[in-house]
């Protein structure tokens, strides 16, 4: 347990690195992002139609079950679980590190989701409430900006994709298709699920490249040191 909360420490100094060495691009996507949603703010409604149109009855129970596992209790908890009980078996602190800074990955662009989603306070699709913003509305009706869905999904995907990069092969068709789920389940525009990538990617990159770092360093805790000698 000390060396879980001594990594999570070294991964948040680590990525206050990254960020200050990325500080620009950062910037970028930042404001990418946001004229990405302006732009396509204004065709929400006409893209969200399409999209379910496309999604028949029977792709129904595949979409709800796709749709549940990009929360963040699924997904990216059973990546972090995966990794860290193969890296408890293998004895490798690797493993280890590479799971806790995907699970900071997800967690921080979650809990950024969750900071964001009462100052905008828009109007999810299904309550059929005028679109536009009501700040300060904590509910589960007025949450549809960012998605949190997108957020979570794509900081899982981009942080593993960092630290394993094969696992973009998996991880991207994955991500769409939970996206894609969450227009068609009437929950999200597609304003909602860009802004929520771009969080997610903001995340991810953060601490996957953190530590990606931080496992290149073969860094080892204070209190294990005096047993390599």
């Amino acid at each position: 347990m000390k060396e879980f909360f001594t990594i999570i420490k070294r991964l948040g100094i680590e990525a206050g690195g990254v960020a200050k060495d990325y500080r620009w691009g950062l910037v970028v996507l930042v404001i990418s992002i946001v004229v990405l949603v302006g732009v396509i703010w204004p065709f929400d409604k006409g893209v969200l139609q399409q999209t379910q149109m496309m999604s028949g009855e029977g792709m129904m129970p595949y979409i709800r079950w796709i749709s549940m596992t990009g929360d963040f209790h699924y997904a990216p908890t059973f990546v972090f679980l995966f990794l860290l009980g193969l890296g408890i078996w293998r004895k490798s602190r690797s493993l280890r590190i590479a799971a806790v800074a995907i699970l900071l990955g997800a967690g921080s662009a979650g809990i950024a989701v969750n900071i964001l989603k009462p100052m905008f306070g828009r109007p999810r699709p299904y309550t059929q409430i005028e679109d536009g913003f009501y700040p300060l509305r904590v509910s589960h009706e007025h949450g549809s900006l960012p998605s949190g869905h997108a957020s979570s999904t794509l900081g899982l995907t981009v942080a593993t994709g960092i630290i394993f990069p094969p696992s973009i092969i998996v991880g991207l068709p994955y991500s769409i298709e939970v996206c894609r789920s969450r227009m068609v389940l009437d929950r999200h525009y597609l304003s909602d699920i860009v802004a929520g990538v771009g969080l997610g990617t903001f995340c991810g990159g953060l601490f996957g490249v953190a530590g990606r770092r931080l496992r290149k360093q073969q860094w080892v805790p204070e209190s294990d040191r005096g047993k390599q000698g």
